[in-house]
């Protein structure tokens, strides 16, 4: 198999993936890519910066909620990638990164252009390939090319001559929708036994994909403890009689007087300062429901990856109605102030 036959070969495995647009890096190495991508009929962007490249992808990701290829050649290039990688890693965003390379023999011996561009990217991977090494198990393989909730890297060799006579095929298959499985635990009795302990609770709504924002709202009203809510939870401007209108200043002074005893966290880790602040304040139980594994604090704290597995029949009979009272009253405070202001 030829470079640009390997080139073609790898495109495919991302349409069939439901990769349906690529942000393009020209250079030396991954000219098979580039020779390739001239034909194919879903949209390529032209970048001159691969770090630029890389947060333009993401943005399309998150906008769409489909995966986007970055396309770079060899070396330094790739290093490029890596905030934007490390941003979709923890963001739980399928941003794929098809980076072209030099053969094998090359690593390790400080050649140009030849750089550890596997081993440098791959705590902050879900999935990755190195189209050389494996290349029999990569084109062997029928679906999970690249992974829904995270970056994943297709590592490309090419060695020179790095073009070939054509190979393509305008009979090459079109990309297909991208399907997203949302991870799920049962960790609903975990989550109750919680509750049932907690009397001034409080709620933090981290970033949440539209398609659990419902879910989580009608969960919440249920719930019917203080909130707060993100700009990326898109609760901000839903109806529910305890959310937080102020600041998250006021939210974590009021918190903290009315001696708030357990946290949930729903969705994305909290960008907040409260947040961080919770590392410190052991008094304060935290519980976490979200779409990604990460429990954002490094302290001891409960984390069940599943919001689409909501408990809808319980009751919060433990609630302490002064705290509610209190928070409720901070809460109009902090709008007036914020409306005065």
């Amino acid at each position: 198999m030829n470079n640009q036959q390997r080139a073609s070969k790898v495109l495919e495995k991302c349409f069939q993936s439901g990769v349906q647009s690529f942000c393009l890096c020209a250079g030396a190495r991954n000219a098979p890519f580039v020779e390739e991508l001239s034909h194919v009929s879903v949209p390529v962007y032209q970048f001159f910066d691969e770090r630029s490249a890389a947060f333009f992808a993401l943005g399309k990701i998150k906008a769409s909620g489909k995966p986007v290829a970055v396309v770079t050649t060899s070396g330094t290039a790739v290093a490029e990638l890596l905030p934007a990688t490390i941003e979709a890693y923890y963001s739980g965003h399928p941003l794929v990164l098809l980076t072209a390379d030099r053969p094998p023999s090359y690593r390790g011996t400080g050649a140009p252009q030849a750089i550890e561009q596997l081993s440098f990217l791959k705590p902050y991977l879900r999935q990755q390939w190195d189209v050389f090494q494996e290349f029999q198990s990569f084109f062997k393989k029928e679906e999970g090319f690249i992974h829904p909730f995270g970056p994943s890297q297709i590592n490309t060799c090419f060695e020179e001559p790095l073009l070939d006579k054509s190979v393509y095929q305008k009979n090459r298959p079109s990309p297909l929708e991208f399907q997203k499985s949302w991870p799920c635990e049962e960790g609903n009795q975990d989550l109750l036994s919680f509750l049932e302990k907690k009397k001034r609770l409080a709620v933090i709504v981290g970033e949440l994909p539209e398609e659990f924002q419902e879910s989580v709202l009608c969960f919440l009203k249920q719930l019917d403890c203080p909130v707060y809510a993100e700009a990326l939870s898109g609760l901000r401007e839903k109806s529910l009689d305890f959310l937080w209108r102020g600041s998250a200043e006021s939210w974590a002074e009021a918190l903290k007087e009315f001696q708030c005893d357990g946290v949930l966290r729903l969705g994305g880790v909290p960008v907040m300062r409260f947040w961080r602040d919770l590392e410190h304040l052991s008094n304060i139980d935290v519980f976490s429901v979200s779409h990604l594994p990460f429990s954002g604090l490094s302290r001891d704290s409960q984390l069940v990856v599943g919001l689409d597995n909501l408990p809808f029949q319980f009751s919060f009979k433990n609630k302490d109605q002064e705290f509610i009272d209190g928070i409720c009253y901070k809460n109009q405070k902090a709008q007036k102030k914020l409306e005065e202001s």
